[in-house]
């Protein structure tokens, strides 16, 4: 599948360049002091709500500003979007790679 321009417009996907110093510090010490570990299927980080995916992902929010609590906010992503794998496989029984 090609992406045109028109469809990487939509995404909502941080951008590197509007990186301050200290946000790419922090997200490069979240991912170096995790860079040796060893990750399980990202539906079992979900599932099981994985320290290192959280710490992952509490980086990325404390650099899109969110205020909210990160661990209530995480917990509900995660339970949602392990929701929509399972929904997923009902649809494509002959399919379940993902769970």
């Amino acid at each position: 599948m090609k992406l045109h321009d028109y469809m990487l417009d939509r995404l909502l996907v941080p951008n590197p360049k509007t990186l301050t110093p200290r946000d790419k510090k922090e997200l490069l010490e979240t991912f170096g002091s995790l860079e040796k570990v060893s990750f399980k299927s990202i539906t079992e980080q979900f599932r099981n709500g994985d320290e290192n995916r959280k710490a992952i992902d509490k980086a990325w929010l404390t650099f899109l500003e969110y205020e909210g609590d990160r661990e209530t906010f995480l917990m509900q992503l995660y339970k949602a979007i392990v929701e929509e794998i399972k929904n997923i496989n009902q649809l494509m029984p002959q399919q379940k790679a993902f769970i």
